[in-house]
This record gives C-alpha cells, sequence and structure tokens, in this order.
C-alpha cells in the first residue's frame, strides 16, 4: 500500500475517499504516487529552449511563455504550442509560476482529446 499525504488526510492510502481533492499519477520512471498541485492563479511557466548554451542560469531568455496545468515537487506538466522543440529528452530551462529558473527534462509528450500539447518536465536540480 503507497501512503501519500494529503490535505485532505494526511497519509491516507490512495484511493481512499478521504483523499477527495488531491490528485496523484503513477510515475512511469519511479514505483511511487507523486501528488499534483494545482498552479497558483494567474502563474505561468517561462522556457528558454537553448539550455545547452548556457552554463550559468542567471543568462535566462525566455523563449515560449505558456500554460501551467499541475506541479510536483519534482516537476510539472505544460501546455505548449505544436512545437519541433520539446522532444522527449530534450533540456530547456523552466521557470515555472514563481519558482527560480531550473534545467528541465522533458519526459513525456501527449495531446488532450482537446488537442491540445502537454509536456511533462522534469527538474533536473
Amino acid at each position: 500500500m503507497t501512503l501519500v499525504e494529503s490535505a485532505d488526510a494526511p497519509f491516507a492510502p490512495v484511493g481512499h475517499p478521504l483523499r477527495k481533492g488531491v490528485s496523484t499519477v503513477k510515475s512511469a520512471s519511479v514505483d511511487y504516487y507523486p501528488t499534483r498541485f494545482k498552479p497558483d492563479v494567474g502563474a505561468f511557466a517561462q522556457i528558454d529552449l537553448h539550455s545547452d548554451q548556457q552554463t550559468d542560469l542567471a543568462d535566462f531568455n525566455i523563449d515560449i511563455t505558456v500554460e501551467i496545468e499541475n506541479e510536483s515537487y519534482s516537476g510539472c506538466r505544460l501546455i505548449v504550442p505544436e512545437t519541433e522543440a520539446l522532444q522527449i529528452g530534450d533540456t530547456c530551462i523552466a521557470k515555472v509560476g514563481f519558482l527560480k529558473p531550473m534545467r528541465a527534462i522533458v519526459v513525456w509528450r501527449s495531446h488532450d482529446d482537446d488537442g491540445r500539447l502537454g509536456i511533462g518536465l522534469e527538474y533536473d536540480e
């Protein structure tokens, strides 16, 4: 049984009826269920696609600004415009919400039923 902390019922088992309001998704790379959080109101993510050319995160340049679908402690799900960039395995620098810019790796891509492209970023810090 996997236990995950929740605001509704701390340490209630995944799938327990008291765990309403907290989304969990099984990670493909690790055998646990990371808790997902809704982004702060008005928050968005900024992405620098040229992380391979930078050694200092202070050189962060905004290439695209995108919607944050959800966040976790280890990464996030973003809604991005159709692009050839941000393929699985690509690295970038992402400033998600009010967090500092961090190196991140694209770990998955998928299209929603309404055609929006979602990507999963895993922080590399």
